[in-house]
């Protein structure tokens, strides 16, 4: 199957869009009977009646409902000057500063599977720093150079803890932008990643703040984090998870600008996975 096919089917397998569908049929076929109303009062005759002029209301309705629920990305432009949108792409070739969640010990070391090498924070070791854990490491050491931790815990890898919401701003050499390393999740003696709802929540209000002073308002793009090691998943899902990310920017952005984009970066399959629709009426009601 190929990969149109399945984004064409995943995109209608939601009940949402069913009624989508429907909604915009009926509006058409009601549209094509008040036409037919006015045509008959200017003419006498027309060329096609009975079951010939049906069938042919039937297939223009179909397909004009089809049409006017293609699919189309979810994105919405709200008043205060942001556009949010929901994307299928791999988030290290977006033209923009990235977001990536990490624990608050900043923990990077893949060789010892502190950190599962295929996780958004172990892509960054691969793709940006092209596997020089050194530099990563002093980039992340200078970026939090400013910043108080809260404490130690002994276990294998880093052990000095920060707070909750801390956030480190990396500018790598091999990029233009910048990566935002945001802690959401804590890790335990045996390096077991965790976090809560309000973990997360909070973490996103730190980092629109961080985005806010160093962007000037360009577009940011963040993963669907809490679907990951943070132990989250069985809580927090992924529509969850995007509606929360999704929340929490627009009410920061009521404030002040955080950025005239913001673009949420789902893998292929994890994208036809959500029901766009529902995601998409959800945008909505933000507004």
């Amino acid at each position: 199957m190929t990969g149109k096919v399945q984004r064409f089917i995943s995109y209608r397998k939601h009940w949402n869009y069913w009624k989508k569908f429907i909604a915009a049929l009926f509006s058409v076929f009601g549209s094509l009977c008040l036409v037919l109303d006015f045509a008959s009062f200017v003419w006498d005759s027309l060329p096609l009646r009975g079951w010939k002029l049906t069938l042919v209301f039937i297939v223009i309705a179909l397909g004009a409902a089809a049409f006017l629920t293609r699919e189309r990305p979810p994105k919405k432009e709200y008043s205060f000057g942001s556009t949010v949108e929901i994307v299928s792409g791999d988030l290290f070739d977006q033209d923009c500063s990235i977001v990536v969640g990490t624990c608050t010990t900043f923990d990077t070391d893949v060789e010892s599977r502190i950190i599962a090498s295929s996780s958004i924070q172990g892509q960054v070791l691969s793709k940006v720093y092209s596997n020089d854990l050194q530099s990563l490491d002093e980039d992340i050491e200078i970026a939090l150079s400013n910043e108080d931790p809260v404490g130690e815990i002994a276990k294998e890898g880093k052990t000095k803890r920060y707070p909750i919401g801390t956030v480190a701003v990396l500018r790598p050499k091999r990029l233009d932008s910048r990566i935002y390393f945001v802690a959401y999740t804590e890790m335990s003696e045996t390096n077991t990643a965790a976090s809560r709802i309000d973990y997360l929540w909070n973490s996103l209000s730190s980092l629109w703040e961080k985005v806010q002073q160093n962007e000037n308002g360009e577009p940011i793009a963040i993963p669907a984090i809490g679907q990951g090691m943070s132990r989250l998943k069985p809580f927090l899902t992924l529509e969850d998870s995007i509606r929360l990310i999704i929340t929490s920017f627009v009410f920061s952005s009521r404030s002040t600008i955080i950025s005239n984009n913001l673009r949420i970066v789902l893998p292929e399959n994890s994208y036809e996975s959500i029901d766009r629709v529902a995601m998409q009426n959800f945008m909505n009601q933000l507004a």
